[in-house]
């Protein structure tokens, strides 16, 4: 979920999200200013003080720290399963089927790659 050092599991909730909002270099007034939450709420989330926010405030947060809104759902403790899990059993485990894999990738990127794995096979 995040980039930190630390695991996610290892924060708490309200760790995580100022993880997240440091990460995207973003102040509470200017989260507010994205997301109708009150830098006051934030604040309190971010404190450990409001522990299990509101599915709709986890929305407007995942948009603004563009996360998974699941993710937060499960790290708040509104999911009993955690999705991003679910996720990552599922994708590739080598550098090259990550390359493949097509689901980060543009129309234009995916065409490149045909055309280079062309060259790469002519060249056998």
């Amino acid at each position: 979920m995040t980039d930190s050092d630390v695991a996610a599991d290892e924060l708490s909730f309200g760790q995580q999200l100022r993880v997240l909002r440091r990460n995207k270099k973003l102040t509470l007034k200017e989260v507010e200013a994205m997301t109708g939450i009150s830098n006051a709420y934030l604040s309190q989330a971010e404190n450990g003080k409001i522990t299990k926010p509101a599915p709709d405030k986890l929305y407007a947060l995942a948009d603004a720290y563009g996360v998974s809104f699941d993710q937060l759902m499960y790290s708040s403790g509104h999911l009993s399963r955690n999705p991003l899990a679910e996720t990552q059993q599922n994708e590739p485990k080598t550098l090259m089927g990550a390359m493949l894999s097509s689901k980060n990738l543009t129309a234009a990127e995916e065409e490149q790659l045909a055309v280079y794995l062309e060259f790469l096979r002519a060249r056998k």
